[in-house]
């Protein structure tokens, strides 16, 4: 675990082969609740950003307001790129009809 609570893999490699080891649904559900419970523990849409950048595509308006009010929160605190990557796939989110 990281300084901040952070639940992290001990070495780079280790996350890299349970990441790829999992099918795409398992790993955006697995993103979709680590995204719910950073939002829930309070700490924002830009920490949860790291896990609603990694959902699939899925028609969900709620993932764009997140990603949207990650990316305000991004250059709130001078972070542009983090902002860009946001917005960019806030964009590819499929329109709700």
């Amino acid at each position: 675990t990281g300084a901040d609570d952070d639940l992290q893999f001990v070495h780079p490699l280790i996350a890299t082969a349970v990441h790829e080891s999992m099918s795409p649904f398992h790993r955006t559900a697995l993103h979709g609740r680590a995204a719910d419970l950073v939002m829930e523990s309070g700490r924002g849409p830009a920490a949860a950003s790291r896990h609603l950048l990694q959902l699939v595509p899925d028609d969900d308006p709620h993932v764009v307001a997140r990603l949207r009010a990650a990316a305000r929160e991004h250059l709130a605190v001078g972070a542009p790129e983090a902002a860009r990557l946001c917005l960019e796939r806030a964009l590819i989110e499929p329109p709700t009809p």
